[in-house]
């Protein structure tokens, strides 16, 4: 019945489209009169395009607004890159003018006679209105909503980079590998308004020198279906534009070091071999880039762990980097760019921990004991590339293959034991061997079709994702449970397929000139299989096979289809932004599972998953804006987590899924107020933002001690372990405060930033059939400093002081409080010798029942000269670690237990480095227009 109705739909679809098609492209009713018929003369529509820049030709403006004819209508915005484009104009004279925050308008006359370029629109700036810091030059620029940051105005050293640079500016600064800006997270990275390096835009902050930086950009970035169709959606991303200095001029750049490590023992310098060697090149104009990377480094690793039970050889950790990113835009509206990332890596790892559950009903003490050490070796390759191309001026095309390739080979060494009571419950090692590889590949694909009304418009969007792993293993039980000795050895093979396919349509009317409704409808389909096989051996060269392991032999798919349909409304106007809409998702799963151990199982589950949206924004000011931010969504459950399978490779720490799991339905809202404060003397900004979530049916972890040796699914489970399955729980939320402050103290030549948060969360959990509740509250306060003293002299601090408090309905309360301290300085002084160093102190008090103190310290420097009339070549000799005091250990407090973690250090040794740059610009190309004369169409 179901295929009848999907034919009926589709039928009707078909039948409908081309009619609405059709009806787009009628003209006005026609005038009869009396018997004259006449035919209606083609009429020839041209388009017009231009920049729109400041005061010099590299100042472009994006987002500044066009409008078209006397009476000033709206009709698009420019681009990052400060160009627009108009289109299907009548031939004839056309009255254009363009407006900017904190410029004046422009108003000129074009005769359009054929597709016209009109060039550069220069527009000057206003005087009462723009508000510049007085420095010579200029920081800083607010240009409506762009930031402008003068990079010259900086004092940075002669060989800094990108990142030294946006380290200094007001706002900035790298979180966890992001950089963030003003707060939020920047999505986007343009150089000379490309967008580069696609698989890692921060490789831009690495990759740039700060010399070659003339101006950055901060916006609010808009979709590309707003660039697209001119109608400015709403959606914003934060994203940085890098202008560099004569964007015309071809730049040839680069760098290449070279380090070697001396050990503390001369002797063991060649034995423990540590190095570092690194590469790159790089030629960028304003329409073409091109980069080239790579990296070789060995380090090497010490084994030894507080009361190890192994006492062997470590390993090193070394590793081989290479990569190419390539852009080029050419002047058709064609853009085409990529990049190839590859690695082989080697690595060792050893850790141990003790974790102490609290008392409960079964038990006085509980102390599960582990060590661990892995040796790797892995290798992986990635291509990713895009293809932008406008078929003509109301057809866009996007295309963005990629593919993936990995393999690795590990071995490890694990060492548990269970105490209980003071009664050694049971003790395992364990011995593994494995190889897998991983293949993929996927591509997105979209289409963008602009009707004739500004903002009507259609897109069709694709995706494709299909992936293969496959893993050999081999492992080495053996185990004292319950004063019995059993061994086990063990081949397993593995084979999992993964395909995805999801298409999508999407089509948005405008209202009105500031409101729009959109439409949007997607399928997808899912498919995941995996088949598993085990077989045990009697001898630990596996010679003797004694047959398969049922509990670890399983075959399991899963299909997924989904529909979804959405709606969105949006009003969009100079001072405020308001868009509310949702989706409705209808899904089917079934899922089959085949046992040699229990009858094979085919379980079926439809879900309706309703996912609800609502953002407003509020420019209260120029410089002041408020936004809300409501998000609903209901999550079903994964496959892995419905499958009633028992996953007993680690004999301690068993798991198995639950066929009974609900959906999970969690929102979220958010409210942020910022501000930036621009004055003649100095600039500041303001940034509050405050946040809650919770969620009902959470898929929360329920953890079982197994007292007594039980069976489960005709698996024995023996007495110790412990048994893991995922379960439903309410009453998880929270809430969360942060605000940041930043601002210039110019008589001491630095900028202080100042930040506070605080959290709190209520967390379910079950372990031993009992519910508990955690209540943790935190509050942290944090402090930047960043010095601008000169080139040759810079300093930052940064510190962070936080407090928790946790209590629990099951177990004593808990708190904490940590201080941490970096700070970093260089100093060029005499003939060009430097002196830096960096230093980082961590203190953590943790209180349950006792006190328990860790500190760690670690202080590095360096000494070094430059040479060469350009300072190009460096020699540089870094110690680190000098104080010796780094602490191996790690404690924490969990919901359920205490632990005591401890993992190995490199060892120590010193580091001499010669590193060279190069930088070379070439011969400038004039004018921005291809053939060096004034631009046609000028009236």
């Amino acid at each position: 019945m179901q295929l009848h109705i999907y034919k009926i739909i589709f039928l009707l679809f078909t039948l409908t489209t081309p009619v609405i098609m059709f009806a787009q492209t009628q003209k006005n009713d026609t005038i009869r009169k009396d018997t004259t018929t006449t035919i209606p003369e083609k009429i020839i529509k041209y388009t017009l395009k231009g920049i729109v820049t400041g005061e010099t030709d590299d100042e472009t403006l994006p987002g500044a607004h066009i409008y078209v004819g006397e009476d000033k209508k709206p009709t698009t915005v420019t681009n990052a890159m400060g160009e627009f484009t108009l289109k299907d104009l009548l031939p004839g004279e056309l009255v254009i003018t363009a407006s900017f925050v904190g410029y004046q308008a422009t108003t000129q006359k074009y005769l359009v006679k054929v597709d016209t370029n009109v060039g550069i629109i220069k527009l000057l700036p206003e005087v009462l209105e723009e508000v510049v810091i007085t420095a010579k030059p200029p920081l800083i620029i607010q240009k409506g909503d762009t930031t402008e940051f003068n990079a010259n105005a900086l004092k940075v050293p002669e060989d800094a980079e990108l990142e030294d640079l946006l380290k200094k500016l007001p706002g900035f600064q790298i979180v966890d590998g992001k950089l963030m800006a003003n707060g939020e997270e920047v999505k986007k990275i343009y150089i000379d308004g490309t967008e580069y390096f696609l698989s890692n835009p921060m490789a831009a902050l690495q990759t740039l020198p700060a010399s070659l930086v003339n101006k950055i950009k901060m916006f609010d970035g808009k979709s590309e279906e707003a660039d697209f169709s001119g109608y400015d959606d709403g959606k914003r991303f934060r994203s940085l534009n890098i202008e560099t200095k004569n964007p015309n001029q071809l730049k040839v750049f680069g760098k290449a070091n070279l380090g070697y490590g001396i050990s503390e023992d001369l002797e063991d310098s060649f034995k423990d071999n540590n190095y570092n060697l690194g590469v790159s090149a790089n030629a960028f104009n304003k329409k073409q880039k091109f980069s080239i990377q790579g990296s070789l480094r060995n380090t090497n690793q010490g084994s030894e762990l507080p009361n190890a039970q192994y006492h062997g050889k470590g390993g090193n950790n070394r590793g081989k980097n290479y990569s190419v990113d390539f852009a080029n835009t050419f002047s058709k509206g064609t853009d085409i760019g990529g990049s190839y990332n590859g690695s082989n890596s080697e690595s060792y790892s050893a850790n141990s921990s003790i974790q102490e559950y609290f008392p409960s009903e079964s038990f006085q003490s509980n102390i599960y004991n582990s060590e661990s050490h892995s040796w790797s070796e892995s290798s992986s390759h990635n291509v990713n590339t895009r293809f932008n191309y406008s078929m003509n001026k109301k057809n866009r095309f996007y295309f963005t293959p990629s593919f993936s390739f990995s393999k690795s080979d590990s071995r490890s060494l694990n060492m548990n034991s269970n105490i209980q009571d003071n009664d050694t419950i049971n003790i395992t090692n364990s011995k593994n061997q494995s190889h897998s590889e991983n293949h993929s590949f996927g591509g997105n694909f979209s289409w963008m079709h602009a009707f004739q009304k500004t903002g009507r418009t259609f897109t069709l969007n694709g995706n494709i994702n299909i992936s293969k792993n496959e893993n050999n293993n081999t492992q080495q039980d053996s185990s004292i449970i319950n004063k019995r000795d059993t061994l086990r050895n063990l081949i397993n093979t593995s084979e999992g397929i993964s395909n995805s396919y999801t298409a999508s349509i999407s089509y948005s009317e405008p209202l009105t000139e500031k409101a729009r409704l959109s439409f949007n409808y997607s399928f997808s389909y899912n498919k995941n299989s995996s088949d598993k096989e085990s077989m045990s051996y009697k001898d630990a060269l596996f010679t003797e096979v004694i047959g398969i392991d049922t509990a670890l032999t399983n075959k399991t798919s899963t299909i997924r289809t989904s529909n979804s349909l959405g709606i969105r409304y949006g009003y969009n106007q100079e001072k405020f932004y308001f868009s509310a809409g949702g989706s409705i998702n209808l899904s089917r799963e079934e899922n089959k599972y085949e046992y040699l151990n229990a009858p094979d199982s085919n379980v079926r589950n439809n879900y309706l998953n309703l996912s609800p949206q609502v953002n407003f924004s509020y420019n209260i000011s120029k410089r002041s804006t408020m936004t809300f931010y409501y998000n609903g969504n209901t999550d079903s459950p994964r496959a892995e987590q419905l499958q009633d399978i028992l996953d007993v490779r680690d004999q301690l720490n068993i798991s198995t899924g639950n066929p009974n799991l609900k959906k999970t339905f969690s929102q979220s809202a958010s409210m942020t107020f910022s501000r930036s404060i621009v004055s003649e003397e100095n600039f500041s900004f303001l940034n509050v933002n405050l946040s809650f979530r919770n969620s009902f049916n959470n898929i929360a972890t329920a953890t079982q001690f197994i007292s007594k040796d039980t069976v489960i699914n005709g698996y024995q489970i023996l007495q110790g372990a412990r048994l893991s399955r995922p379960v439903n729980l309410n009453g998880q939320w929270g809430l969360s405060m942060n605000s940041s402050y930043s601002f210039e103290i110019k008589s001491l030549k630095l900028r202080l930033s100042p930040s506070l948060s605080y959290s709190y969360s209520r967390t379910p959990s079950i372990y031993d059939n009992i519910k508990n509740l955690t209540n943790s509250h935190n509050a942290s306060f944090g402090l930047n400093i960043n010095s601008n003293i000169s080139e040759n002299l810079d300093y930052n601090v940064s510190s962070r002081t936080s407090y928790t408090n946790s209590t629990s309905t099951t177990t004593e309360g808990s708190s904490s409080f940590s201080q941490s301290v970096n700070a970093s300085a260089k100093w060029v002084f005499w003939k060009e010798f430097i002196l830096a160093g960096d230093y980082s102190y961590s203190y953590t008090l943790s209180k349950k029942g006792g006190n328990v103190n860790q500190s760690n310290s670690l202080l590095n420097m360096e000494i070094g000269k430059k040479f060469l009339k350009r300072k190009q070549l460096q020699v540089r000799f870094k110690a680190m670690d000098i104080l010796r005091q780094r602490n191996l250990l790690n404690y924490s407090i969990q919901d359920l237990y205490t632990q005591t973690s401890y993992s190995t250090n490199e060892r120590n040794y010193y580091m001499l480095t010669v590193s060279y740059r190069f930088n070379s610009i070439g011969k400038k190309k004039e004018g921005r227009s291809p053939e060096g004369t004034p631009p046609p169409g000028f009236f």
